[in-house]
């Protein structure tokens, strides 16, 4: 196998794995059992969507997952576990006293406090999940291009998209 196609293997896997940790950090339970139908189809049309903008995003910066996994099961595992600590970044960063009150300030103008609350605890989970292990500057830099503007705009805008479908 060729350096290239290697690489761009690894990054699949780290979008299999992103694939995965999203659902965990989101539900611990079958979809089956969160949407019905309609909402179940645009939730994995825009979680398709973001997993491609995410693979153009790692291409892009020249991101390769390091991790490699024996199997299916090691793969889903690691995904679990990298949820976990995701989940508990962002429960320590929603607990900081100045992400605390800003998050009450915003809140109070919102129609749904508790919602909006929630909403960005899972942003933040997310965010922690899907750009663990890549270099922040980097992405800084890719992000003020006009490709990594466009491409980074988007994920936020996918993220929303799908936050808003799941917190109601």
């Amino acid at each position: 196998m060729s350096k290239n196609c290697s690489i761009c293997k690894k990054r699949k896997t780290a979008v299999i794995e992103s694939w995965m940790g999203m659902d965990k950090i989101l539900f611990d339970k079958p979809l089956d059992r969160v949407f019905n139908e309609s909402d179940k189809k645009e939730y994995i049309d825009l979680k398709n969507t973001l997993m491609l903008n995410l693979f153009e995003l790692y291409h892009n910066i020249n991101y390769v997952n390091s991790n490699s996994y024996e199997d299916l099961e090691a793969l889903k595992e690691y995904a679990s576990m990298k949820a976990e600590l995701a989940e508990s970044f962002a429960k320590n960063k929603i607990q900081q006293s100045d992400v605390k009150q800003m998050l009450k300030e915003e809140a109070i103008s919102k129609e749904n406090p508790e919602s909006f609350i929630k909403q960005n605890y899972y942003k933040i989970a997310l965010e922690a999940y899907l750009f663990n292990g890549v270099n922040r500057d980097l992405l800084t830099s890719f992000g003020k291009t006009e490709k990594g503007n466009l491409i980074l705009t988007a994920h936020d805008k996918l993220i929303e998209n799908i936050l808003e479908l799941v917190v109601k």
